[in-house]
C-alpha cells in the first residue's frame, strides 16, 4: 500500500486488488472486466493522470527552461537505461516513477523465458519526474556543484524506482 502508483487510487477511494504471483498479471492483462467493473492496472500512468485530481502546484514546479535542461541532464546520466524523461502533473510522494506500458508482469515473464544474460537485462524505461519533490530539487541544484554525487544519486533515484515498478 506504499507504491506511487497506488497513492492516486487511494485519495480518489478507488478499489484495488493487490496482486502477488507472477502469474497474476498475465491472467489480469487477459481479464478486462469482472461482474460488471472495469479493471485497469495501476501500473498504467495514462489511468493515473485521468483519475488524480490533487494535481501538483505550478509554484512547486521547476520552470520549464530549468526542466527541459534537468531532464536532459538526468537522460544523458542514464542513457542505456531510459528512453524518455518526461515531468509530472501527479502528485507523488516519491522523486520519480517508471513508466512502462508492458506492465511488471510482462517484464518478469520476459526475464522468466529469457536464456542468456543479455535478454535479462531490464529494457529502456520511461521516467516521469516529479519536479516538485526535495529530492530533485537538490539534486538539481547539486548537479552543478558536485557532478560526480549527483549522477550517484540519479542512478540510485531510477534504481529506487524500478523497484517500485517491480
Amino acid at each position: 500500500e506504499t507504491s506511487p502508483y497506488y497513492e492516486p487510487m487511494q485519495r480518489n477511494g478507488k478499489e484495488v486488488l493487490f496482486l502477488y504471483q507472477d502469474i497474476d498479471g498475465i491472467v489480469m492483462n487477459n481479464l478486462s472486466e469482472f461482474k460488471g467493473h472495469a479493471l485497469k492496472s495501476i501500473e498504467s500512468f495514462h489511468e493515473m493522470e485521468k483519475l488524480d485530481s490533487d494535481e501538483v502546484d505550478e509554484k512547486d514546479k521547476m520552470s520549464k527552461e530549468d526542466f527541459l535542461n534537468f531532464a536532459g541532464w538526468f537522460k544523458n546520466i542514464l542513457a542505456d537505461r531510459v528512453t524518455t524523461v518526461t515531468e509530472t502533473d501527479v502528485q507523488l510522494s516519491t522523486p520519480c516513477i517508471v513508466i512502462d506500458p508492458e506492465g511488471a508482469a510482462y517484464r518478469r515473464m520476459m526475464k522468466m523465458m529469457a536464456q542468456s544474460d543479455k535478454e535479462k537485462q531490464v529494457p529502456k524505461q520511461q521516467v516521469k519526474l516529479n519536479t516538485s519533490h526535495p529530492i530533485i530539487r537538490s539534486l538539481d541544484e547539486l548537479r552543478e556543484t558536485q557532478p560526480d554525487l549527483a549522477k550517484d544519486i540519479a542512478e540510485q533515484i531510477f534504481d529506487n524506482a524500478l523497484m517500485q515498478a517491480g
